[in-house]
């Protein structure tokens, strides 16, 4: 069956399925796991990506087609040479959430989910955002789409500055420990030295990444410039 989408139904199908794929590390069962393939494949097949959404090696390949494209475009349209990227250190995030306090043994646990869940939303917010901008576009309003315009950025740009000032207190905890850094800036500096649309595409391309892994597939089949977003 081969639907015929509107231009809205389309954009919000893609909104849909970046959300199905931002849950990635909430994902605890087989059960949840199960489910969360067989929504991103229902949403695939409304999109006439994938021809059969219950074959799972069909839809694995096709929303990994997905991640890959919609984040090579978002890294693309970020204004910054791939050679300045930088990346998370998913073995230093996992041994920051590891670390136990003597007067609080949850304090780095929590402290770790709340980076984690801060650079999903932060990524899930990039991923959406031209996305929604073109939603607001179909309603032929100049006023509503500057009032969603200033919306998304708000909110891409208050998520981005959480993102950033974890990060910093996440490497300076890891420093402490004698833990590598979960995002390496170089030797004195500290992560609000970086050009913050380079932490961006750093977090951009975690969630990307996360997504692959959980397939136990290589990252980015080679891509190695691999990070991004709009300037933010």
């Amino acid at each position: 069956m081969t639907y015929k989408l509107t231009e809205i139904q389309k954009l919000d199908l893609y909104i849909r399925l970046n959300e199905l794929n931002s849950k990635i590390k909430s994902l605890s069962t087989d059960e949840e796991w199960a489910n969360n393939r067989k929504q991103i494949g229902e949403v695939l097949y409304q999109l006439n990506l994938v021809e059969d959404p219950t074959d799972i090696n069909e839809v694995e390949k096709a929303n990994l087609a997905y991640i890959r494209k919609r984040t090579k475009s978002i890294i693309q349209n970020s204004g910054r040479q791939p050679m300045a990227a930088y990346f998370i250190n998913q073995k230093a995030l996992d041994e920051l959430g590891n670390l136990v306090d003597e007067e609080d043994e949850n304090f780095y646990s929590d402290f770790h989910d709340m980076l984690v869940n801060d650079m999903i939303k932060y990524a899930t917010i990039v991923r959406d955002f031209d996305l929604k901008l073109a939603k607001a576009k179909e309603a032929n309003d100049a006023n509503y789409y500057r009032e969603e315009y200033a919306r998304l950025d708000s909110a891409r740009r208050r998520q981005h500055d959480a993102v950033i000032a974890n990060l910093a207190v996440a490497n300076r905890t890891n420093k402490s420990e004698g833990l590598e850094p979960v995002l390496d800036v170089g030797d004195g500096r500290s992560v609000h030295d970086v050009h913050r649309t380079d932490i961006g595409n750093a977090v951009i391309s975690w969630l990307a990444e996360t997504n692959l892994q959980d397939n136990n597939l290589s990252p980015l089949e080679g891509d190695k410039n691999f990070s991004g977003t709009q300037s933010r």
